[in-house]
């Protein structure tokens, strides 16, 4: 932009002063006698300083978008986390119409406060860990709609330092020996209790998430080498992994193979069109149906506190325990850990279990 100074002179007259400054670049000074000149050259240097420039920040564009247009941008963009998906519907229903500009460490406390007062889907309070999760789907959609308006947001209002909860609670659940048979005592009272029962047996055997087996298609498993592809998209850190199938494994995924075939046979006779599923797990329609099935299904066992991802560290922990041939690494890699700390967080060994393995 530029601005013009008009100056008296000692001897008389009239001198003007142009100054243009454009964001990025230092400030331009030049003095004319004549106005129009001036201006002139104030709109010429204007011009050819924004021309050098990639873009300037569009910061009234971006204070008037709503955060419920962030979140929906953010999330068809496709670089929303794949784990975040699961709450967007409930931060779109609690957030309000509130646009960026006005966001601020009120609201975010306020914001807190209604979700704490509001039951999820499930008739429960939200936890701690998922009004967090809340929290990181708003701070990731303002950073993304900010890094396309050239914009430098401050995200510290949407920090959980000071705020009142048990934020990093880290599960340390596994599954005994007792609280197994009882599980598995239940199992047979459940709707598709034969995949019920493969996907516990799946669980447990590979490590694998939730996620991981419900979207497992046949195309993934290549049932001569007994090595399960699992591709990026279904995997929660969006990287490939490739995992090592045992043979009580190998059986699970070879029968479940075999009941798809089947199935898709008998719609053939029947003058049907199969149906091109290709999901091992069929019968399960998402991954958010396993977890409120298995809730019900560990409550009527009367297993307290456990919920189906528990089942991750379970089968990790016993990797580790039993899987002796197996060095720390290949058991990382064949569940998908990146780092020790991680490896960790998912070993949880009972005194009664490291007591065995003293004698």
């Amino acid at each position: 932009m530029a601005c013009i100074r008009a100056r008296k002179k000692k001897g008389g007259g009239t001198s003007y002063q142009v100054i243009v400054r454009v964001a990025g670049q230092p400030a331009l000074r030049q003095t004319f006698h004549d106005r129009n000149k001036a201006r002139a050259w104030g709109d010429a240097m204007s011009a050819a300083g924004r021309a050098t420039v990639s873009g300037l920040p569009e910061v009234k564009v971006y204070r008037k978008i709503s955060i419920q247009k962030a979140i929906a941008d953010w999330t068809e963009s496709g670089k929303c986390p794949r784990s975040f998906l699961r709450v967007t519907p409930s931060v779109l229903k609690l957030v309000g119409e509130i646009r960026l500009g006005n966001i601020s460490a009120e609201f975010v406390y306020g914001y807190i406060s209604k979700v704490r007062n509001t039951n999820s889907q499930f008739n429960r309070p939200f936890t701690d860990a998922t009004i967090r999760k809340h929290l990181s789907v708003l701070r990731g959609a303002v950073r993304y709609v900010a890094k396309k308006h050239r914009v430098v947001p401050d995200l510290s209002v949407f920090s959980t330092d000071e705020i009142e909860g048990e934020w990093n609670v880290e599960r340390k659940r596994v599954l005994s020996t007792d609280e197994e048979e009882k599980i598995r005592a239940i199992i047979p009272t459940r709707t598709y209790k034969r995949q019920w029962a493969m996907l516990l047996d799946l669980a447990i055997e590979t490590g694998a998430r939730q996620a991981e087996m419900v979207l497992m298609e046949i195309s993934e498993v290549n049932f001569q080498t007994r090595v399960w592809d699992i591709p990026k998209e279904h995997t929660k850190s969006g990287y490939e992994r490739g995992v090592a199938l045992s043979e009580k494994a190998t059986k699970i995924v070879t029968e479940l193979r075999d009941m798809l075939v089947i199935r898709q046979n008998k719609e053939s006779k029947r003058g049907l069109a199969p149906q091109p599923e290709q999901r091992l797990f069929h019968v399960f329609s998402t991954p958010g149906s396993v977890s409120s099935g298995f809730a019900k299904l560990a409550k009527a066992a009367c297993v307290h506190d456990f919920h189906f991802h528990d089942l991750r560290h379970t089968a990790i922990t016993r990797m580790v325990m039993n899987k002796r041939d197996m060095n720390v690494h290949e058991i990382m890699r064949m569940v998908g850990h990146k780092s020790m700390n991680m490896f960790i967080r998912y070993s949880n060994y009972r005194p009664e279990d490291l007591v065995k393995r003293l004698m």
